[in-house]
């Protein structure tokens, strides 16, 4: 109790002081662990130190005490050290991650210019990005800009349809009129069978204008909440009868679905210029199979033929006006099909394979 013995934990000579214990006198009278601060502190020569101090006990007889300090200056200077060298390394990592990022932004800037160079091109749907985890997000983009470039191209045709299909279809009526009338004129007998040819004309050239007014945008539509499965079980006896013209059959798989807003009359036109075109493709004695089933929350309609197939190259032009590839084909019932399911607020997708046919797939959201 007559001095201080020794002052650590690392020994530091200049810190060994020999001092009178009545300096300490206030500091030890204690009977438990005690914690303080002095601002002059005079182990540390002045400088502000945190100590403990705990008595040391034998056989409940303070013997002496434990002290234990530590300069606060010198503390917070490690601290200040310890959280520069911190900032460094962050500084350090930050810069890492940016030149990180700085590469990848660059190599993604320049993976979207050659995937926008190839959708521009049409190759789209066959690009594949160096960046593996970009081409489903890539995919995705590029059906959508498909599904909006059809859509464009409906829609433009539509606003075509509406503001010129009357406007033609008047003057063929009287054109077709005046025609009919010469030919039964006695003297114009010998030319009747040129007459008829070119009234034939005219009614194929009106056919044409009442399929193309199909797709006009403000046709008036009757939406009624009405079960799928109904309008194809009353269409069947025309679809068997068309199917028996090209010596095939119809396969109906049906299953329990929920009622949705459908307007009847477009939805049998979609059927029935489905049907016809995959009867078409298929050869004689093949199967034209339509499906419905319910999932998620959706009601899918399919049509399965057992024709040659489309090729790779004509799907994504499937839809387009006035493109067909029949001899005798006008090219507006696909066109038709798609303005009807978007109209449904539905999707329509195709899968075809060379010589083991085609299969259209009609989405409905419940």
């Amino acid at each position: 109790m007559q001095r201080i013995v020794a002052i650590g934990p690392d020994l530091d000579k200049t810190l060994l002081l020999n001092t009178e214990s009545k300096l300490f006198n206030d500091m030890f009278h204690t009977d438990t662990i005690k914690f303080g601060q002095q601002k002059q502190s005079v182990l540390w020569y002045g400088a502000p130190a945190s100590y403990v101090v705990k008595p040391i006990k034998i056989d409940s007889q303070i013997v002496g005490y434990v002290f234990v300090c530590m300069n606060i200056d010198k503390v917070m200077e490690e601290e200040w050290q310890t959280s520069q060298r911190s900032i460094f390394g962050s500084l350090v990592a930050l810069l890492i991650v940016i030149i990180l990022f700085q590469e990848i932004f660059v190599r993604l800037r320049k993976e979207l210019i050659l995937f926008a160079e190839a959708t521009v091109n049409g190759r789209g749907r066959n690009f594949e990005s160096k960046i593996t985890e970009l081409n489903p997000i890539l995919r995705y983009i590029n059906e959508q800009t498909e599904q909006m470039a059809r859509l464009d191209r409906l829609n433009i045709i539509g606003e075509m349809a509406a503001s010129i299909g009357h406007e033609v279809r008047n003057p063929m009526t009287t054109v077709r009129g005046f025609l009919q009338y010469l030919g039964n004129k006695p003297a114009l007998e010998n030319y009747k069978p040129q007459f008829a040819l070119m009234i034939t004309e005219l009614d194929r050239a009106n056919s044409i204008i009442t399929e193309f007014l199909s797709l006009a945008k403000n046709k008036a539509m009757n939406f009624q909440y009405c079960d799928l499965n109904d309008i194809i079980q009353e269409m069947t006896p025309l679809l068997e009868a068309d199917a028996l013209r090209y010596n095939c059959q119809i396969n109906r798989q049906l299953q329990d679905l929920p009622a949705i807003r459908l307007d009847k009359s477009s939805i049998r036109q979609l059927i029935l210029n489905i049907v016809r075109n995959g009867i078409e493709a298929t050869p004689q004695g093949g199967t034209l199979t339509i499906t419905t089933y319910c999932h998620n929350s959706q009601v899918f309609l399919t049509f399965a033929d057992e024709g040659t197939g489309i090729p790779l190259e004509l799907i994504d032009k499937l839809g387009t006006p006035f493109f067909t590839t029949k001899e005798n084909g006008v090219g507006l019932g696909l066109a038709i099909c798609y303005r009807v399911v978007q109209r449904h607020n539905g999707t329509m997708s195709v899968e075809s394979q060379p010589e083991r046919g085609t299969k259209f797939t009609i989405t409905f959201t419940i």
